[in-house]
């Protein structure tokens, strides 16, 4: 009966550590919806809590933040201009029910992105 309870225990703990280290739906690489205006073409958002927002024409970011999960569904990151490090917005990315994400900075809707099959690579 002991070696049942601690192996059921062990099960939990395991499955509960494993819940806690899946990503959060926010990280990816976010590109416009079709028909959907935005001043960014791409926003890469990273697993190890970097993320940065892309202009068109430009293939370096213009903007490189660093992001944490504000609710289940929400991030938000702090940046910094690429060009101006006197900018340092801060932008919410919110994931609906239906997948995509609402990209907004202080209040002011910046455009609606949908989630790549693209993951994230790095030469650094």
């Amino acid at each position: 009966m002991i070696i049942k309870t601690k192996c059921l225990f062990l099960t939990l703990l395991t499955s509960i550590l494993v819940a806690g280290c899946s990503a959060h739906p926010g990280s990816g690489i976010w590109v416009p919806v079709e028909g959907s205006e935005s001043p960014y073409s791409r926003i890469e958002v990273l697993f190890e809590g970097r993320a940065e927002l892309f202009v068109a024409d430009r293939e370096e970011h213009l903007f490189r933040c660093f992001w944490g999960g504000t609710t289940a569904n929400t991030i938000s990151m702090d940046c910094i201009s690429a060009d101006d490090a006197t900018q340092k917005p801060l932008f919410t990315l919110q994931v609906a029910a239906d997948g995509t994400g609402k990209l907004s900075e202080a209040g002011k809707n910046l455009g609606l992105f949908q989630r790549t099959e693209q993951r994230p690579t790095r030469e650094e």
